[in-house]
């Protein structure tokens, strides 16, 4: 179909032949296997696009409902793996591990990749298919991923990760086992203490169950608590957790589903499942707003990588010898200028954010500006410094860099 795609494809075979289709051997070959075919230099994403539109017939697809990619496309079905297409414009802020094994490679675009773990709490969880699994979430690694970047995926919870495609669009090309029933299931986590097996995982009966209780409370507000929450107290665990979560994504107000969890008698997994929802479900941010994939680094920065160091890091591998910090006030003025705020930001309202971002409170910033005026500060500049706190505050890209560091 492709040729650069189709010879992928053929040497996978060859190579995975000579190791009798061992599903374990599978990750590293498929990583050395897209290193090897040097695709970004063989195709332009432009061209991708047309012969795929192009072609009369495309084959089986591994996701013909079109979940995961914007859209995902199989460009080759073969005995035991498929080679992938996933189209990305939008960044994927979930927190998810793999049914499949496999490597994937970055053709165009950058990616933030973000890696995780979860420590189970010694508990029943730990069964292959628990509804919810509770623990401590934690991150390993960050890194940014630009064309040429190839990165294996191995199958289970041993492999849990976080990839926001920053540009519009970006493009990966996949390598995975096809779907079997042995698969290891897949789950939503959720830092920093559970993992919700996907909803794909409830019946049909079970999915339109959740779209009634989105609508009970379209329909009557609050005032569906009760309802929802009966509805939910004898419900199996799967179904009562997703319900839950259906309550805070539907009114996007968290509190909503607090307010339900308490009508229902106790489960062991759900105060660590709301805690983790106040932490990754609240929207925060509108990602059509910010179509440059710098000013998408910052938000996910500030929203999903907490570690000082590791913003760092990010930061000086996009600009060499540069902190998160000064990048967050140079993507601010270039914010400003590009009409995000309801307002334009003087230079004045620049200096007092650094001072905030460095983690001063009012008086202490007041006093650290006060340098930047001939003859002296002027009154009323911790007055100022506090409306400037409330201001940024109210802008969603900010608000979880000035919570840390106030």
């Amino acid at each position: 179909m492709i040729k650069p795609l189709d010879a992928l494809a053929d040497e996978v075979n060859t190579r995975w032949e000579a190791v009798a289709r061992s599903r374990a051997a599978f990750p590293a070959l498929a990583a050395e296997a897209l290193r090897d075919a040097s695709l970004t230099d063989a195709l332009t994403v432009d061209a991708l696009i047309d012969a795929l539109a192009a072609h009369p017939d495309l084959p089986r697809q591994v996701d013909p409902a079109g979940a995961f990619g914007e859209p995902p496309v199989t460009v080759r079905f073969e005995q035991g793996f498929a080679l992938d297409v996933y189209f990305w414009h939008e960044p994927v802020v979930a927190v998810h591990n793999h049914s499949f094994d496999g490597a994937f490679l970055v053709l165009a675009g950058m990616s933030l990749h973000v890696d995780y773990e979860l420590i189970e709490d010694p508990a029943p969880t730990a069964a292959q298919h628990a509804p919810v699994r509770v623990g401590d979430v934690r991150q390993t690694g960050a890194e940014l991923l630009r064309p040429g970047d190839v990165r294996p995926i191995e199958a289970g919870l041993a492999m849990i990760h976080q990839v926001a495609h920053l540009a519009s669009p970006c493009v990966s090309i996949v390598l995975r086992t096809t779907p079997d029933p042995a698969d290891p299931p897949i789950y939503d986590v959720l830092p920093p203490r559970c993992a919700l097996l996907q909803s794909r995982y409830l019946s049909e009966g079970e999915r339109r169950k959740l779209d009634l209780i989105g609508l009970l409370f379209r329909l009557r507000g609050a005032d569906a608590t009760p309802r929802v929450a009966a509805l939910l107290d004898d419900a199996p665990d799967l179904l009562a957790a997703w319900g839950v979560r259906t309550v805070a994504h539907t009114t996007q107000r968290l509190e909503l589903a607090n307010e339900v969890a308490a009508h229902m008698a106790p489960r062991p997994w759900l105060d660590p499942l709301l805690e983790s929802m106040a932490a990754s479900d609240v929207a925060r941010v509108h990602w059509k707003t910010l179509p440059d994939p710098n000013h998408r680094l910052f938000a996910m920065l500030a929203h999903y990588v907490p570690d000082p160091d590791t913003r760092d890091a990010i930061v000086d591998q996009l600009e060499p010898g540069e902190l998160f910090e000064r990048a967050a006030i140079a993507w601010t003025v270039e914010l400003s200028n590009a009409g995000y705020f309801p307002v334009a930001l003087n230079q004045l309202a620049i200096v007092t954010l650094g001072a905030l971002l460095a983690g001063l409170d009012d008086p202490e910033a007041a006093q650290a500006m006060a340098p930047h005026f001939d003859g002296g500060p002027p009154e009323g500049l911790e007055g100022y410094v506090a409306q400037m706190r409330t201001f940024f505050n109210s802008i969603p890209l900010y608000q979880a860099l000035l919570a840390e560091v106030g």
